[in-house]
């Protein structure tokens, strides 16, 4: 073994050195520390293998029990098909348990692999990482607009923030894709708002560099720096909802900046008068880029890719605008609910029941995004 080589040689040093060259104190401490290292290393070994074992065990019974739910399922009778959907129900709470290879955008890029954390250290590395990975490009892509705006004819750089644009969502709706199945409470029309814009990006790089871009560059780059702008803030405004209401005791430590909640007020008053204008003007520069979009496409019908973005825009701004009106129909609503002083204070009644897999992830079943984000589209 390793840790008896190193023994061995330590005891060979201590024959070899004068009392002077050798503290003996501090080889005995280190050699008491290599003796609880392959201790503990045969213990966790042991306990691994015992979990593996009835990790397997487990999933033969989730896969013996889905079997004769889809069995049950199947029959004419209405008591057995009531019965099967019980035993769906109370075998959806133990989901958490079972390894999954996260959706398929995650599938395509990592195969079957599990991406379901059983550490709670994993679990919040990768949410770390992924914050962190948010806040650290939106510098780059405000001084890459600026750039472009500067140099509209020189199309190596429109390529090269497209290129960045499309590995940043990529990227996002991978780790997206892989939070959601660690209990992060990610609304669905974001990671979807993501594929959008890979799209987007991928037609922009392939855009050829003719007078139909020459038209739009302008535009286009305006609007990026625009929304990078409002995604700085915006990120901010989200960091600090967040970390009051994990004061407050109303977030999981998976919930993620982006995936904010109506279970709580805090700082509406203050952050939102200011955050949802910024937010709304972003959301009409979206559709007047579309509208742009659909009159370069009269002037150029035999660019199909004209029109392709010009609907990728309109979709996703229709997309913003319906979750940002749902939101602040969402907020009025709760606040009429909570009265004036449960409002500005931040708290409002959580009664419902917490399921096994949000205490699993330490998150709250009430969970509702809540933000208002428009993201970082050109």
């Amino acid at each position: 073994m390793v840790v008896e080589a190193a023994k061995e040689e330590l005891a060979r040093h201590c024959n070899s050195s004068s009392e002077a060259d050798v503290d003996t104190e501090s080889l005995r401490l280190l050699e008491s520390s290599l003796d609880r290292v392959a201790e503990l290393s045969k213990t966790l070994l042991k306990k691994l293998d015992e979990v593996h074992k009835l990790q397997d065990t487990f999933e033969n019974a989730v896969h013996s029990l889905n079997r004769n739910i889809t069995s049950l399922n199947k029959s004419h009778r209405e008591g057995e098909r009531k019965a099967a959907s019980k035993a769906n129900e109370s075998l959806a709470e133990y989901h958490y348990l079972i390894p999954t290879a996260g959706g398929r955008f995650a599938r395509l890029f990592l195969g079957t692999h599990n991406v379901r954390f059983q550490r709670r250290k994993d679990r919040m590395m990768f949410k770390e990482q992924y914050e962190s990975f948010k806040q650290s490009c939106v510098p780059l892509f405000i001084a890459l607009c600026i750039l472009c705006l500067v140099f509209q004819r020189t199309r190596w750089l429109h390529m090269l923030l497209q290129l960045l644009l499309a590995y940043y969502y990529v990227t996002l709706a991978l780790q997206e894709n892989i939070l959601e199945k660690n209990g992060s409470n990610i609304k669905r029309w974001w990671i979807i708002h993501h594929y959008l814009s890979i799209v987007e990006a991928v037609v922009l790089v392939t855009w050829p560099n003719s007078d139909s871009y020459a038209q739009f560059c302008r535009p286009l780059h305006w609007y990026g720096l625009l929304n990078s702008v409002i995604q700085f803030f915006q990120t901010r405004y989200q960091k600090a909802r967040l970390y009051a209401r994990r004061a407050l005791g109303k977030a999981g430590e998976m919930d993620v900046s982006n995936a904010d909640s109506s279970a709580v007020i805090v700082h509406w008053h203050e952050g939102m008068k200011i955050l949802i204008p910024l937010v709304l003007v972003g959301q009409a520069f979206q559709l007047y880029v579309s509208i742009v979009l659909f009159r370069i496409y009269n002037a150029h019908r035999t660019e199909p890719h004209i029109l392709l973005c010009g609907l990728l825009f309109l979709i996703m701004f229709f997309g913003n605008l319906s979750t940002t009106v749902y939101t602040l129909q969402e907020k009025a609503k709760e606040k009429e609910e909570c009265g004036p002083d449960e409002s500005r204070v931040g708290f409002a009644p959580m009664l419902r029941k917490r399921s096994p897999f949000r205490q699993f992830c330490n998150i709250d079943t009430q969970q509702q995004p809540l933000h208002t984000s428009i993201w970082v589209m050109w």
